[in-house]
């Protein structure tokens, strides 16, 4: 049986497992992919073409596996599916997609058969969180939305001069990107702006806040 479900809840889920639905299909995998409604993973999917099915359950019989995005937001859907499909055998994969994926505590009642993380740190902190994890069964496999990456440092000079002038701004630009440590707390995040502006001291710049999109 050739034929797998996908799971996506937030954004940044999506973002990691688009590149890799295309290659399944290329592979000739069979794959059904559902979003949570509650998560921006949605819009993410309907971007990049890919036809979903919007639910907060799915009855996993059929499918070879699972295949579930790890969400920091939107994890009703990742939750109900890996319960379903745990409970008729089906094996299950979370595909974390940045540190700490598939480790918050609302997560930790459940264990997949498989968690797999982007690089050698984010397995240890994972194993930190959860130390009973077989690491033969926590596979480091980077993550596909992060490849771009390196091109866009080294064209970073270029890409700030464009942004100044899109902006309209003659001063340097400076940008800090950071979600805050408690996920979306937006008081937190107040009090994180605050101390840079006051570390920053006479150094006049603008800000340009852009929040995290799930």
């Amino acid at each position: 049986m050739n034929k797998f479900a996908v799971t996506i809840g937030d954004a940044g889920s999506a973002a990691c497992l688009i590149p890799v639905i295309h290659e399944l299909r290329h592979g000739g995998v069979n794959i059904d992919v559902f979003a949570d409604p509650a998560g921006q993973g949605c819009a993410t999917l309907s971007k990049a073409g890919i036809t979903f099915t919007s639910t907060l359950e799915i009855q996993p019989t059929g499918y070879a596996l699972l295949v579930c995005g790890t969400n920091a937001k939107a994890q009703g859907l990742q939750v109900n599916a890996t319960r379903t499909a745990q409970a008729l055998g089906v094996p299950v994969v979370w595909v974390g997609d940045f540190y700490l994926s598939g480790c918050d505590a609302t997560l930790l009642e459940l264990t997949p058969d498989w968690l797999t993380v982007i690089d050698r740190p984010a397995r240890e902190m994972a194993r930190r969180v959860r130390p009973n994890f077989p690491i033969d069964r926590m596979p480091i496999v980077g993550n596909p939305a992060f490849d771009n990456l390196a091109k866009t440092i080294g064209e970073k000079a270029e890409i700030r001069e464009r942004v100044r002038h899109q902006l309209g701004l003659q001063c340097k630009l400076v940008v800090f990107a950071a979600s805050s440590s408690s996920q979306f707390n937006l008081d937190e995040m107040r009090d994180t702006l605050d101390a840079i502006n006051d570390m920053a001291g006479d150094y006049r710049f603008r800000w340009i806040p852009r929040f995290h999109p799930a």
